[in-house]
């Protein structure tokens, strides 16, 4: 302690260098003691104009991402209706093709069908036709050896 008293300028230039550190350091408010420093409101208040640039930049890339977001997901929607109605009309084309396929077959099937119907007439008429001359003859010779049985003896 005597060599501190005997040289008082050494503990001068330290509480200069404390007060150069420390701005508050002379001071006995209750700034000091309180954990937000008054520097500390002076920079905060100073720092509200970029912060709230900060903020509004912020909102500003939050409401363009949304917005991206909104139009990818409504053309994604699009873009599915557009493959959806695309897959449906190619469905609906291929059940027109099997129909079509369907109803010529069933067209060929008739036309054959009355061909065939035709061909049984034909062959019924024929028939016919061949039963009444030879129920024909059978009468022809029946009364001739009537006949010839009643005369020809």
């Amino acid at each position: 302690t005597t060599s501190a008293i005997s040289n008082p300028k050494p503990q001068q230039q330290q509480h200069k260098e404390n007060a150069e550190n420390n701005p508050t350091a002379g001071r006995n408010d209750n700034i000091e003691h309180h954990p937000l420093k008054y520097s500390e409101l002076i920079t905060t208040n100073m720092e509200t104009k970029p912060l709230t640039e900060n903020m509004d930049h912020w909102y500003l890339d939050l409401k363009n991402k949304l917005m991206n977001n909104v139009e990818k997901l409504r053309l994604q929607f699009l873009e599915e209706a557009q493959q959806t109605t695309l897959r449906e009309k190619q469905k609906q084309a291929k059940e027109y093709i099997r129909l079509d396929q369907d109803i010529k077959l069933m067209k060929d099937m008739l036309t054959k069908y009355e061909l065939t119907v035709e061909q049984k007439e034909e062959a019924e008429k024929n028939l016919n036709n061949s039963l009444s001359l030879l129920c024909s003859k059978t009468l022809l010779y029946r009364r001739y050896y009537e006949w010839r049985t009643a005369y020809g003896n």
